[in-house]
């Protein structure tokens, strides 16, 4: 069906009224420095994504009018680091094409660190080290100290997927001891662009790694220290998606500590806060293991249900997912309901053949990155 011409009419007027509008806005905003454009963006980013993107078009066309390469990329920089995975590996490739035979200090290992961060979100760890790797190289070959710490953090985290979490626990007290005690460190990680941490955000992410590498090692008392050591900082630091994501983490402690109670009040406190699917899959997850241990297997159901659910959708797949899988295979086996039965069976046979892959890759690790 045709819409009337005075609808159309007044559609064209709209557009042409909020086109010449947009112009205005981005001839006035061409008279404003890089540093005036940054901080707008970043004012504007969670108010208005619209404005938001006009203000990084108009650095784009402000630094290509002035022929500046380093400041094209760093408006592209935007466009990778804030509206998703797919744009972020677009202008990564993007920024890498610009600045790949530039002599300077953060181009292109930034184009190849985003690469690494975006397939690192994406679970795809294979690729996220390729490119973090190749990332290192100019880090090195530019005696770039700070994006070289970044890797080797992201290394450990890394590793931590391969299950060498004895390697990561050896990178992450190292990391932790640099940025606590050498004043040198601390401004090499806060400082340097487009990483964009400050030091508070290093300092909680280093010691949470490190609590939840001790948990992985069942070296629970130590897990516990750090654990109140990091909701003592967030607190501090006024953190608080950290916080939560710290006390989320803290429940699944208190699980394999036998204090199922503790578990649930700590990961029901959380579970509103947390924004990543990641660590929602995970708390879900640890709610249905401490129903199963207080025998409440209605809710215990129900959370291995929720806990697939999010995993299947962000395809996330993490060791402890098996036991809710098996748990969800007997169920539907008490109940002979063999079709869903069936289906945990292959999901149990898919995430072990998963998990196996990534085992496979702690051995890359040490031959790419440990030994060299």
């Amino acid at each position: 069906m045709k819409a009337p011409k005075s609808v159309c009419i007044v559609l064209v007027l709209i557009l042409g009224f909020y086109t010449n509008a947009q112009e205005k806005i981005q001839d006035t905003l061409l008279h404003k420095s890089y540093d005036d454009l940054n901080t707008l963006f970043y004012y504007w980013l969670p108010k208005d994504t619209v404005t938001a993107k006009t203000i990084v078009n108009t650095y784009i066309a402000k630094a290509r009018a002035e022929k500046d390469s380093i400041e094209t990329a760093n408006g592209y920089y935007y466009y990778a680091t804030s509206f998703g995975a797919k744009r972020g590996l677009q202008y990564a490739d993007t920024i890498i094409a610009l600045t790949e035979n530039i002599e300077d200090k953060y181009y292109p290992a930034v184009g190849y660190l985003l690469k690494g961060y975006w397939y690192f979100k994406t679970d795809n760890y294979r690729k996220a080290l390729k490119y973090y790797l190749l990332g290192e190289t100019f880090a090195v070959k530019r005696n770039n100290l700070q994006m070289q710490i970044h890797i080797l953090s992201m290394v450990a985290v890394l590793k931590t997927h391969t299950g060498d979490y004895r390697g990561a626990l050896d990178i992450e007290k190292k990391h932790l001891h640099a940025l606590e005690t050498q004043p040198k460190y601390r401004e090499i990680v806060t400082n340097g662009p487009n990483l964009g941490n400050n030091f508070n955000t290093h300092h909680l992410v280093a010691i949470h790694n490190l609590s939840l590498t001790f948990l992985h090692l069942k070296e629970n008392d130590s897990s516990r220290i750090y654990h109140q050591k990091g909701i003592a900082k967030s607190l501090e630091y006024k953190d608080t998606l950290k916080y939560y994501q710290i006390v989320s983490s803290s429940g699944s402690l208190e699980f394999y500590d036998g204090n199922f109670q503790a578990a649930l009040d700590s990961l029901n406190k959380a579970i509103p806060h947390l924004t990543d699917d990641h660590n929602i899959a995970m708390a879900h997850y640890y709610k249905g293991r401490s129903y199963q241990a207080l025998e409440s297997h209605k809710d215990a159901l129900l959370m291995f249900l929720k806990t697939d659910s999010l995993a299947t959708k962000i395809n996330y797949k993490f060791p402890e997912l098996r036991e809710a899988y098996e748990y969800l295979a007997d169920y539907y086996d008490i109940k002979k309901e063999r079709d869903s039965q069936l289906i945990y069976i292959n999901k149990i046979l898919d995430l072990d053949k998963e998990l196996l892959r990534l085992r496979s890759m702690d051995g890359e690790i040490v031959r790419k990155y440990d030994t060299p």
